[in-house]
Formats: C-alpha cells, sequence, structure tokens
C-alpha cells in the first residue's frame, strides 16, 4: 500500500522514497553524471535539468557525489542553474553536490534566478571550503555559497544539508526584475559555512525558515537579515535549533530595514539577536541559553522600531538587554515583557538602557544567581523619554535595582519606576 506524492512515495513504514521509473522525472545517471568517480558532472546534470525544463519533469539525483564546477559557465557565477517548475530531488541526503576543488571568487553550487516553483529536496550541497584558494588575508572567499537564490518566487528547500561553504549556506535576495517572494526553508541543516547559514538581502518577503539545525561551526551568524538597500520584509523563524558557537542572529542594516518578523519556539544555544534596523518584530516563546559568549542576549541597537519581546525564558552570564542610541538613530517603542530570566551575571547590569525613547519593562521574573551592581543601569548618554519599569520581580538579589545619575544636559524625560519587588 503507497500514497504517490508526485514523484514521492509514502511506503506503509512512514519512509518517503523515490519512484525512478516515474515518468515525471529524469535521472542525472541517464545523461552522462556518475557518482563517486570524482570526474566533473556539471555538463551533465545541467542537461538533465535543460531536458527536465522542457518537458516539464523533475530531476532526480540518486545516492553519491556528483562533482560540480563552474567550468562550463564562463563569466556566470554559478555551477548549476535551476529552471522554473522543475525540482530536483535527492534519493536520500547521500545524493551529494560537491563544489570542485580550486575555484574561483563567486562561485554557487546552485543558482535559481528570476525562477519560480522550484523544490530542491533530499540532497547535501558540499561547498568544499578546505579545498578551495585562500586571498591575500587567508581567507576563502565569502561568495561561495551553496545555494543563491536571486529573484525568485515559490521556493521550497526542504530537507537538505548545507555544509562546507566558504560563503553562506542559502543566500536569499531580490534580482534587478523581481523581488524574492515566498520561500520556504523547512528541515534543512547548517554548518561549517565560513559567512552565514541563511543570508537575507534586500528586495524579499514572505520567508519561513523552520524546524531547522544551525550548528556549532558557523562563522559569522546562522541568520543574517542584512538588507543592502531595502527591506527585508514578512519572515517567520520557528521551531529552530540554533546552537552556534559564537555568532548572534541579526536583523537589519544600516541600509535597510528588516521588517515584520515573526521569531518563536526556537531554541537559542550560546547566541542572541542583534537588532539594528529593524521593525515590527516579535519574539515570543523562545528558550535562550547565553553562556561563554560576549555578547547581550538583546542587543539593540541604532534605528529600530516597534520590538515586542515578551514571554521568553533566557538563561545567560551575560547582559540580558543592551539598548542604545547611536549618532544614526534610536531604537523607539521597544516592550520588553513577561519574560523569565535566570541571570548568572556578576560583571555588570542586567539591562542597560542609553538613549531609546518609550521603552517598557513590565512583569518580568528575574531570578538572579550571581550578584551584579544592579538590575537596571540607565545611561544618559543621549536624551531620552518615556521610560517604564514596572511590576517587575527579582528573586535573590539585595542590591540595587536601578542605577540612574540625572545629567541636565541629556534630560530623561518622563521615568516611571514602580512596584518592582525585591523577593
Amino acid at each position: 500500500m503507497s500514497l504517490l506524492l508526485g514523484v514521492l512515495t509514502l511506503n506503509i513504514f512512514g519512509c518517503i522514497i523515490v519512484d525512478k521509473a516515474n515518468e515525471n522525472v529524469v535521472n542525472i545517471n541517464d545523461f552522462g553524471a556518475k557518482a563517486d568517480d570524482n570526474v566533473d558532472d556539471s555538463r551533465s546534470i545541467q542537461a538533465a535539468i535543460e531536458y527536465a525544463f522542457a518537458k516539464k519533469l523533475d530531476v532526480y539525483i540518486p545516492n553519491g557525489t556528483y562533482i560540480v564546477s563552474r567550468t562550463d559557465n564562463p563569466g556566470k557565477a554559478f555551477c548549476l542553474n535551476l529552471k522554473p517548475d522543475v525540482d530536483l530531488i535527492g534519493e536520500s541526503k547521500k545524493s551529494v553536490l560537491k563544489l570542485a576543488s580550486s575555484q574561483i571568487a563567486y562561485t554557487r553550487i546552485l543558482y535559481i534566478e528570476d525562477s519560480y516553483s522550484n523544490r530542491i529536496y533530499n540532497l547535501t550541497f558540499d561547498g568544499n571550503k578546505l579545498q578551495q584558494p585562500l586571498d591575500s588575508q587567508f581567507i576563502y572567499n565569502e561568495h561561495m555559497h551553496c545555494i543563491f537564490i536571486n529573484g525568485s518566487r515559490d521556493i521550497i528547500i526542504e530537507k537538505c544539508n548545507l555544509i562546507n561553504s566558504g560563503g553562506d549556506g542559502l543566500t536569499i535576495r531580490g534580482s534587478k526584475k523581481n523581488k524574492a517572494q515566498k520561500v520556504d526553508v523547512l528541515s534543512c541543516y547548517f554548518n561549517f559555512n565560513q559567512r552565514n547559514g541563511i543570508s537575507i538581502g534586500g528586495g524579499y518577503e514572505n520567508l519561513s525558515i523552520q524546524n531547522c539545525y544551525f550548528d556549532k561551526y558557523i562563522d559569522d551568524s546562522p541568520i543574517d537579515s542584512e538588507p543592502d538597500c531595502s527591506e527585508c520584509n514578512s519572515v517567520r523563524i520557528t521551531d529552530n535549533k540554533i546552537y552556534t558557537l559564537s555568532s548572534i542572529v541579526t536583523l537589519g542594516a544600516r541600509n535597510g530595514f528588516a521588517s515584520n518578523y515573526v521569531i518563536t519556539r526556537n531554541e537559542f544555544i550560546s547566541t542572541g539577536l542583534h537588532m539594528v534596523r529593524a521593525k515590527n518584530v516579535l519574539v515570543t516563546h523562545n528558550s535562550f541559553k547565553n553562556f561563554n559568549t560576549d555578547v547581550p542576549v538583546f542587543f539593540i541597537l541604532y534605528d529600530n522600531d516597534s520590538i515586542k519581546i515578551e514571554n521568553n525564558k533566557i538563561e545567560t552570564n551575560q547582559k540580558t538587554v543592551f539598548l542604545t542610541a547611536t549618532k544614526g538613530g534610536t531604537p523607539e517603542n521597544i516592550f520588553f515583557t513577561n519574560n523569565n530570566i535566570l541571570s548568572y551575571n556578576n560583571k555588570e547590569e542586567v539591562f542597560l538602557i542609553q538613549g531609546p525613547n518609550h521603552v517598557r519593562f513590565i512583569q518580568n521574573n528575574i531570578i538572579v544567581k550571581q550578584f551584579p551592581p544592579c538590575i537596571f543601569r540607565i545611561n544618559p548618554n543621549y536624551p531620552m523619554k518615556n521610560i517604564e519599569i514596572r511590576n517587575n520581580k527579582i528573586i535573590g538579589f539585595k542590591g540595587k535595582i536601578l542605577d540612574y545619575s540625572p545629567i541636565k544636559s541629556r534630560p530623561l524625560t518622563n521615568l516611571i519606576f514602580k512596584n518592582n519587588q525585591l523577593k
């Protein structure tokens, strides 16, 4: 008994298998690609993609390692170019597309530009980082990505490994012609990426990153929303495990906003959130364990607006929140409510507030395991207004809750500090 799912079949044991005889797929082996022979298969796999596009079929990749390069694409920044309405389906994650050694800069394994309706399923993309040339600073080129999506829509990347890249595991951005729209990244694994696990550029809307695992060795950010000229809009980051050792999830950049984000039900281990230019962000029901790093759990600076951080569980030996204005912008409308915090920080304040407007810290439970100098510190390096710290419970602490020394030249207008309980 089986249920046909396009080119996939679900057997009675609940395992997904591929019907290699299905008339809706082409097998790359039939176009000359051979696994595990250390011979460049780029031409054969691209021929299978072109044939599938012409005949409205999908491409099946059997188990084994297939070497790809940009040898047949002079002047182009990719090894393989996926066409609209063509799916790439691996037999299992042992179906590997591996970048050939000694590739020049800006080589991407799979390129998806101004395309639509693609599914990349059950594959491993191996950037072969250690076999790529080093630049003058002895690092690998940061633009050698596993998958590069440029101005495409209705794309699903599911159950894939994106590993060993000199750049990102996955890059998503708008092209000169189109926004990138409706991309779903589901149940994927990222590790040993020299730059980011996922990088989100400008000109994007409607992205879902769900049930992915970002492992320890991602050098920059597991997820980096850094629009260079326009917004990243409508992003859901849900049910992921983010286990990087020192990098942080970033939202926004000096030249573009990250807008309308929902970040929920994720497990963050040894990492936090860095918001540079973000607006309309909800961070709720996540677990943060931030140890062995020197960054706050929430670092909010520059020009942010309408950030809600609520109902999270937080354990850290660093600052929980560092909220600061800069010469280029002021955070506003920041709401930190109903969070449970277990603080092992004995070096500095739990919350540092310097320069924002319209901020609320309300009904948080703060358990102090060490003895910081204070819980809240307001540093008036810029004028501020409407700071409310109310109804918080602080357990295990007997020192100063609030440390604030006014400065006339940088006034704080309307400070509400009341009903905060020491227990």
